[in-house]
């Protein structure tokens, strides 16, 4: 979504330098959280999830340059861009995070999946 809309990406997060190098990556399982994500207030990710919650993490790249009219919605600790959502009334939302694993046992994950549905309807 973000290299669609004109952004770019970290290729690897642990290649960088500064916190983001010890995002933590790939190597657990999908169920298990391990971080918390920061959502910023007014948005629809903090709308559906919360202020904050503990996320799983399997991604080794990240957002770096955001894209045209995306807006950072919630960030890990590190500095990790977790969310990006688009303006206006349409349903534009990405994460980094891998919320299908964390669904069935958290109404909240779940919730981004029925507000999806929602504004396909």
């Amino acid at each position: 979504m973000n290299v669609a809309l004109g952004g770019t990406l970290i290729q690897d997060l642990a290649s960088t330098e500064g916190p983001a190098a010890a995002h933590p990556t790939c190597n657990v399982p999908s169920g298990r959280r391990i971080h918390r994500v920061d959502l910023e207030p007014g948005s629809l990710s903090a709308s559906l999830l919360g202020p904050s919650f503990e996320a799983n993490s399997l991604h080794h790249q990240g957002a770096d340059r955001i894209g045209e009219g995306l807006r950072v919605a919630g960030r890990a600790p590190d500095g990790v861009v977790e969310a990006l959502e688009g303006p206006g009334p349409s349903f534009l939302l990405g994460v980094q995070w891998h919320p299908e694993s964390l669904a069935a046992e958290d109404p909240a994950q779940q919730g981004l999946f029925d507000a999806f549905v929602r504004a396909c309807g």
